[in-house]
């Protein structure tokens, strides 16, 4: 998780709400509207498993921001864990 905060805490407009060993609350902004999304990052240990989810707080879409935002994270902590992404 601490991994995983960093790279929020990167962000240029992310913001970490609240912190817990397997739980991560944070929002992120988008760069043109600043529109909030919220982010939730949950870790089970006994899947290895990281659970993200990041949504829009207002509006019907958002034209794939969240989707990017999350597989860049996921992205780089593959990289940075050397392992492959996207899973096959």
């Amino acid at each position: 998780m601490d991994a995983f905060e960093a790279l929020v805490r990167s962000a240029p407009r992310g913001e970490v709400l609240e912190r817990a060993p397997l739980r991560l609350r944070a929002i992120d902004r988008t760069a043109v509207f600043r529109f909030v999304d919220d982010v939730d990052a949950r870790i089970d240990p006994a899947a290895r498993l990281l659970h993200v989810r990041s949504a829009s707080r207002v509006g019907r879409g958002d034209l794939g921001a969240n989707r990017r935002r999350v597989s860049a994270w996921l992205r780089e902590l593959s990289q940075a864990w050397g392992v492959a992404w996207p899973p096959r």
